[in-house]
C-alpha cells in the first residue's frame, strides 16, 4: 500500500503605494508560521504614510492582514507648500476644534495652523459635509521647519475622507493643516467639509522596553495604543496574550512615521496569542504598538491582554501565561498544556556560545507523548527528541554555537498530526556532559547529496536548510538496502508540517523510495527535512535536495491545506493518507473513492487585492491511464465556506455546489469563491473532488487519480 499526504503553507509579501519624491512602504519580516486569520478590511482609519529620511529597505515576507486601501493616483508634494493666491490666510486651530471650511475651484485648499509639543500624539479629520457634493478630501500636515511629514487621500477604500491618525509629532512648534482635496489646485471635486483636529497623546501609554503592560480588549475599546523609542538596527520580540475571555490577540507595529511595519495574529505554537519575532527597527524614533483583537473594530472577542516588548537578548520579565511563549529560566522549570487546539508551545530562553544545556519535557498529566525542538536564533533547528525517558522527550548535553535567543518548542509526537493531549513540565538546566540525547539536525544545501542511516536507535534523521519564498525545489530520497520503505516530511523549523510523502510514483522500480516533486517554499527561512521509515527495515539511504527554480518575483500565495479535514475518503468512511478520486482497494475489497481539501486563507498583503484564484490540481498520478476515460469528468464541487475550524467535518456534501467538471488534471478558476470568502471574513473553503454515478472498474486494483499537490493559490495585485 501507498499513500500520499501535501500540505502547502504561505505567507505575503507586500508594499505600499505613496507620493513620487516617498521611499517605499517599508516592511518587516516573521518567521515561517502556520498561516494567521485573515480580518476583513474594516473601517479603520488608514496608516498615515509620511516621509522617512532612512534608506528604503528590501521588502520581505510579512505576516499581515492590514485592510485594503483604495488608493488614486497621488500629486506630488513639494516639502514646503505655500498658499496659493486664492487661499485664504492661514486660520488657527487647537486641539479639540472643528472648523467649517468649502473648497472649490477659487479656492482648492484652506491653511490652518496649530501649536504642538513633541511627542503630541494628534489625529486630524477632514470629512464632506455635503452629501450631494462631490469633494474628495486631501489633507496634508507641515511641520515647523517646512517639510511635509503626514499625508492623506482616503481613510479606506470606501470612504474618500481624510485622516491624519495618531501621529506622533516629532518636534515642538507651530504645524501648519492643508485642507485641500485630491489632485489640488488640479482637481475638479469641490464641496464643504470640516476639519477636526485631537490629541490622543493621553490615549496612547509609553511601553519601556522589558516591561509589559495589561489592558481590556472591548466592544466599545477594541484596541489600545503604546510607544517605544527604538534604534535602528535594534531586534526586538513583541507578545501579546490573552489572559481572560474569548479574546483573539491581533499585534500590529507602526513606524515613527505612521507607517504599518508588520503584524501578526496566530503565532506558532501559541494558540491566538500574537507574536512578532526578531524584527529588526528600520530607523531611530518612537514607534507604536496597536494592541487590538482579530478582525479589529469588527471582531467580536473580548477580553484582557498582555503585551511586552523585549529587545531581543534582553530577557521577557512577567509572564501571566506560561505554556504562551515564555521565557525559561536555568533552573525554574514550568508547566504548560498541549490540546487539539495547540499541538505545541514556543519558550525562550538566552544562551551564549559554548554553553552546554540540556531540556527535559515530562507529561505530568492525560496521555501527553512529548516532543520537543531545539531552534538556533536565526530560525535553525538545531536538535529534537521523542522518547528520551519512557515516553518523555529530552535534549541531552547541547553545545550552544552562538550567542543570542533560542527557541525551544514543546509539543508531542507528531506534532499537528499527533492525536495525544495532557499537561507537561518543561525544564532548562546548564550541564556540563559529553553525551548528546537527540536527533542532531545535519545542515545541507541546494543540489547536494548526501548519505545517511536507519537504525534500531535512530529512527528518524534530520537535515535543514535555508530557501527562500518561492524557490521550487525537489527533495529525494532512495533506499541503499533492501526492502527499506522511506518517508519524507518537509516542516519549518518549528515543526509545522508543510508536505509529506510516503511514496515515489515517479519511481516504479522502486515505489518505496520517496519524493517531494516541484514543491514551492512559502516563505524566506530555515526549512527541516525528515527521513524516517514506514516499516522496521532499517540501512542506508541517499539524499538529494535540488533547486529546481529560483524564486521569481511576485509568485502567488498559498491557502494552507488544513490536515485535520483533507483526506481521501471512501463511500464508507474508511480514509486515505493522500488525495485519490476513482476506486481503491481496501482489505481485498473495492470502494469509491473521493477527496476532501480544506484550505484556511492566508493574509492578504497590505494594498493588494485579488487578481486571481486557482485551486491547481495540475500535478496528479494516474493509477490507470485510462481513469478520465471510463470514469468521465472528474467534478469539483465546493462544500462551503466557514469562519471557524470547529464548523468543519471531514465528510461528503450533497448539497455542494459543482465549480467545475475535468477530463484532465489542470487548475480550477475558483476566483469568485476566494474573493466571497474574504468579503465575508470566510477563513475556511472546503472542496470535494469525485467522479458523478459511474460504477467502479472491479479489477482488484486501484483505478484513479492521485492528486499530488493540491494548492489553492491566489495572485494579487497592487491597487
Amino acid at each position: 500500500m501507498w499513500c500520499v499526504l501535501i500540505l502547502i503553507g504561505g505567507l505575503t509579501a507586500c508594499g505600499g503605494d505613496a507620493p513620487p519624491e516617498l521611499p517605499p512602504t517599508l516592511q518587516g519580516a516573521v518567521v515561517p508560521t502556520r498561516i494567521t486569520r485573515t480580518p476583513l478590511p474594516s473601517h479603520t482609519p488608514t496608516s498615515t504614510l509620511t516621509p522617512t529620511n532612512t534608506q528604503p529597505v528590501t521588502e520581505t515576507p510579512v505576516a499581515t492582514d492590514t485592510p485594503t486601501v483604495t488608493e488614486t493616483s497621488t500629486p506630488t508634494i513639494t516639502p514646503s507648500l505655500t498658499p496659493t493666491n486664492t487661499a485664504p490666510p492661514p486660520t488657527a486651530i487647537h486641539y479639540g476644534d472643528t472648523i467649517d471650511g468649502f473648497i472649490d475651484d477659487e479656492s482648492s485648499s484652506m491653511m490652518f495652523y496649530f501649536d504642538g509639543d513633541i511627542g503630541d500624539v494628534v489625529t486630524i479629520e477632514m470629512t464632506k459635509t455635503d452629501p450631494n457634493a462631490d469633494l474628495d478630501p486631501y489633507l496634508i500636515l507641515i511641520s515647523p521647519d517646512g517639510e511635509t511629514v503626514a499625508f492623506n487621500d482616503d481613510r479606506h477604500e470606501d470612504d474618500l475622507n481624510a485622516t491624519i491618525e495618531a501621529y506622533e509629532l516629532p518636534q515642538t512648534g507651530r504645524y501648519t493643516l492643508v485642507a485641500t482635496r485630491y489632485q489640488q489646485e488640479s482637481g475638479v471635486t469641490t464641496g464643504a467639509f470640516t476639519l477636526t483636529l485631537m490629541n490622543d497623546t493621553d490615549a496612547t501609554a509609553r511601553l519601556v522596553m522589558g516591561e509589559t503592560a495589561t489592558a481590556r480588549i472591548t466592544n466599545a475599546q477594541p484596541e489600545h495604543r503604546y510607544t517605544f523609542y527604538g534604534n535602528a538596527g535594534d531586534t526586538i520580540n513583541i507578545r501579546l496574550d490573552a489572559i481572560s475571555g474569548t479574546l483573539d490577540p491581533l499585534v500590529i507595529l507602526l513606524s515613527p512615521n505612521g507607517e504599518e511595519l508588520i503584524r501578526n495574529d496566530d503565532a506558532p505554537g501559541r494558540g491566538q496569542n500574537a507574536f512578532i519575532n526578531n524584527f529588526t527597527l528600520p530607523s531611530d524614533g518612537v514607534y507604536t504598538i496597536i494592541a487590538t483583537r482579530y478582525a479589529l473594530v469588527g471582531g467580536t472577542s473580548e477580553g484582557d491582554f498582555e503585551l511586552a516588548v523585549v529587545l531581543v537578548g534582553q530577557v521577557d520579565p512577567n509572564i501571566v501565561n506560561p505554556p504562551a511563549g515564555s521565557v525559561l529560566t536555568f533552573g525554574q522549570p514550568i508547566q504548560g498544556e498541549i490540546t487539539q487546539e495547540n499541538f505545541a508551545q514556543v519558550y525562550f530562553f538566552e544562551g551564549r556560545r559554548g554553553q552546554v544545556i540540556s531540556v527535559l519535557m515530562e507529561t505530568v498529566s492525560g496521555n501527553l507523548d512529548p516532543y520537543l525542538i531545539l531552534v538556533a536564533p536565526n530560525g535553525q533547528e538545531i536538535a529534537r527528541n521523542d522518547d528520551y525517558q519512557n515516553l518523555n522527550a529530552g535534549l541531552d548535553n547541547i553545545q550552544l554555537q552562538q550567542d543570542g535567543v533560542y527557541q525551544i518548542v514543546a509539543s508531542r509526537y507528531n506534532l499537528a498530526w499527533g492525536t495525544s493531549t495532557g499537561t507537561f513540565r518543561l525544564g532548562l538546566r546548564e550541564t556540563d556532559g559529553i553525551t548528546q540525547a537527540a536527533i542532531l539536525a545535519i545542515p545541507i544545501r541546494y543540489d547536494s547529496l548526501t548519505l545517511g542511516e536507519i537504525t534500531s536507535t535512530v529512527t528518524t534523521q534530520v537535515y535543514t536548510f535555508e530557501g527562500r519564498r518561492g524557490d521550487r525545489i525537489t527533495v529525494n530520497v532512495e533506499g541503499l538496502s533492501p526492502d527499506m520503505d522511506l518517508m519524507l516530511s518537509l516542516q519549518d523549523s518549528y515543526g509545522h508540517e508543510l508536505i509529506r510523502n510516503y511514496d515515489n510514483l515517479f519511481d516504479q522500480q522502486n515505489v518505496f523510495n520517496s519524493r517531494i516533486n516541484d514543491y514551492i517554499l512559502p516563505d524566506d527561512g530555515f526549512y527541516s527535512i525528515l527521513v524516517d521509515i514506514e516499516r522496521q527495515n532499517y540501512g542506508e539511504f541517499s539524499l538529494s535536495l535540488t533547486l529546481q527554480e529560483a524564486a521569481v518575483d511576485n509568485p502567488p500565495i498559498y491557502g494552507l491545506l488544513h490536515p485535520l479535514f483533507s483526506s481521501g475518503l471512501s463511500d464508507d468512511g474508511d480514509t486515505l493518507k493522500g488525495y485519490m478520486v476513482g476506486d481503491w482497494v481496501f482489505d481485498g475489497q473495492e470502494r469509491r473513492m473521493g477527496s476532501i481539501l480544506t484550505y484556511q486563507l492566508p493574509e492578504l498583503p497590505a494594498d493588494q487585492t485579488i487578481d486571481y484564484a486557482q485551486l491547481n490540481l495540475g500535478l496528479c498520478y494516474l493509477t490507470n491511464n485510462q481513469v478520465f476515460t471510463q470514469f468521465g469528468r472528474l467534478t469539483v464541487w465546493v462544500i462551503g465556506r466557514f469562519a471557524e475550524v470547529d464548523q468543519l467535518q471531514l465528510a461528503f456534501r450533497q448539497s455542494s455546489a459543482i465549480v467545475d467538471e475535468l477530463d484532465s488534471c489542470r487548475p480550477v478558476d475558483i476566483t469568485r469563491i476566494v474573493q466571497a470568502s474574504y468579503a465575508g471574513d470566510l477563513r475556511y473553503i472546503q472542496f470535494q473532488l469525485g467522479f458523478l454515478d459511474v460504477p467502479m472498474i472491479e479489477n482488484g486494483a486501484p483505478d484513479g487519480v492521485v492528486m499530488l499537490d493540491p494548492r489553492l493559490e491566489i495572485f494579487v495585485r497592487g491597487e
